[in-house]
This record gives structure tokens, C-alpha cells and sequence, in this order.
């Protein structure tokens, strides 16, 4: 939920500041697929708590790989909107 009100916030943002079209919608390709990375890692840790319910620390690092690839496209959305801003007050 935090994620899409933060999209959402910063889409309106870009849509007032109105960076260049390739800023924005290179933003908007990054929050869409930051949005997809964290479906597919909320539904893996569900099969994988269903699946095995104990403590592993196979899962447990499988669980923080997921995780770290949706803090890397988060990351490089917020990285490229503060480009975005920056390129539009320029």
C-alpha cells in the first residue's frame, strides 16, 4: 500500500513539475515494474512460508534475494524521478 500511495505521489509530482516525456515515462516504466518485483516477492515469501512453515536458511536467504531485487528497482525508480526533477528545473 505504501508503495502505491508513494507512486502515485510521485506521479503527480512529475505530472506538475513536467520534466521532458522520456523522464517521465522512463519513471513511470520503473514504478510499474518496482510495483510487479514486489507482487512476485510477496507471493514467493507466501509459497515458500506455506510450503515450508519452519525456519530454513536456504528459504531465509532465497526470501532476502526477492527483497533485494525489489530495494533495487525502488531504489533506481527514486534515483531517476530526483533525475527527472532535476532535469525539469534545468
Amino acid at each position: 500500500r505504501t508503495h502505491v500511495l508513494l507512486s502515485a505521489v510521485g506521479i503527480v509530482v512529475l505530472l506538475v513539475v513536467r520534466p521532458p516525456v522520456a523522464w517521465t515515462l522512463a519513471v513511470a516504466v520503473l514504478v510499474v515494474a518496482g510495483l510487479a518485483v514486489e507482487l512476485m516477492n510477496s507471493a514467493l515469501e507466501a509459497a515458500l512460508d506455506k510450503l515450508h512453515p519452519d525456519q530454513d536458511s536456504a528459504i531465509g536467504a532465497a526470501k532476502e534475494m526477492a527483497s533485494a531485487a525489489a530495494a533495487v528497482i525502488n531504489l533506481s525508480a527514486v534515483a531517476l524521478f530526483l533525475g527527472a526533477i532535476l532535469a525539469a528545473s534545468s
